[in-house]
């Protein structure tokens, strides 16, 4: 839990208050016992089976299916902003502009899902070659804009709100978002319309959502413009301390078309170090723990929980925050994989 609470819980609560009853408690998916019968160790398919069987489970009622879900791994995802601002971003940009879709006429028709953008092509051709048997349609659409890729840099499709040449165009799975009902179908989509050559615990998460991309599945936008999420994988120093930005860093990149970084350092909604922790990233969370946001909010109001989603049981379980985390809040960040130490 330390990861997770360091890096994931610490930081969402710093930033998320639970006042006028508009506070979205973050639910924790995939807990499991691993001495049940035919139990499988953790694979990364989990991620899309136990997400799937949550959305599809009673359990889940809280959310309406007109609600928003955001997925994103938990022990090296970061939140450094309001997350009820997806819903303005979601719905005037990604809706509105990007897709033509009016959020109040349009409730039938499929909205699209956003995933994050990262600089990195990921997986290799040879996962989607061998963990897929495919139709001559879809390997059509995988030679054309997947494996013509490293020979070609204008394959990989895009929107209009995508830069190519700054290269922020491939998808990452460790963070998306929708409403419910088009999340769902669309990792229902996963679990059962697709063949597989492999068994599913081998199957690559990311490769899943770049097969599902790719093939045209269910409409799904890449956030080229980091509006939502930032990686900044392989490109760590680019997240910087900035002691003017009202989240104690900023991001030194260019955002898509845009010409200068706005004023309060092209601030996202969460920030996910993919395949491992920055340490930049370690010295914003740092930064925002001397802030004392996180402090300041457990005084004043007290009432921060969390759920967990048991698999086995198909329950939903509620918790208070600081008999959690609380152990937590005081230990300063080390300045490499603080989301271990």
């Amino acid at each position: 839990m330390r990861g997770v609470c360091k890096v994931y819980l610490n930081s969402y609560f710093s930033f998320n208050l639970p006042k006028n009853n508009s506070i979205v408690y973050p639910i924790l998916i995939g807990a499991e016992n691993p001495n049940k019968p035919n139990a499988l160790p953790y694979s990364h398919w989990k991620k899309v089976e136990n997400v799937y069987k949550f959305l599809a489970s009673p359990a889940s009622n809280i959310i309406d299916d007109e609600d928003y879900v955001i997925f994103s791994d938990a022990t090296d995802v970061s939140y450094v902003n309001d997350i009820n601002n997806f819903i303005t971003i979601y719905e005037e940009y990604f809706l509105k502009e990007l897709s033509n879709i009016d959020p109040i006429k349009d409730k039938e028709k499929e909205w699209p899902i956003i995933l994050q953008a990262e600089l990195n092509q990921w997986p290799p051709n040879d996962y989607l070659l061998s963990q897929y048997k495919r139709t001559d349609k879809e390997t059509e659409l995988l030679e054309k804009y997947y494996f013509n890729e490293r020979k070609d840099f204008n394959s990989y499709p895009i929107h209009k709100n995508c830069n190519r040449e700054k290269k922020r165009i491939y998808l990452n799975s460790g963070f998306y978002a929708g409403r419910k009902r088009d999340v769902r179908k669309l990792l229902k989509i996963a679990n059962f319309d697709l063949n597989f050559n492999e068994p599913k615990p081998r199957i690559e998460d990311q490769g899943l959502f770049n097969f599902l991309y790719i093939t045209k599945k269910y409409p799904i936008i890449v956030d080229c413009e980091f509006k939502l999420v930032y990686s900044p994988f392989i490109v760590c120093a680019n997240l910087k301390i900035d002691d003017k930005s009202e989240w104690g860093c900023k991001i030194d990149e260019l955002r898509g078309f845009e010409k200068e970084i706005d004023k309060n350092g092209n601030r996202p909604i969460g920030i996910h170090s993919n395949a491992g922790i920055c340490p930049t990233l370690c010295s914003c969370l740092q930064r925002i723990k001397n802030m004392g946001l996180l402090k300041n909010n457990i005084n004043k109001y007290n009432n921060h929980y969390i759920y967990s989603y048991n698999v086995d049981e198909d329950k939903l379980l509620k918790y208070p925050f600081l008999p959690v985390c609380g152990k937590f809040m005081d230990v300063d960040y080390t300045t490499m994989r603080c989301n271990a130490y």
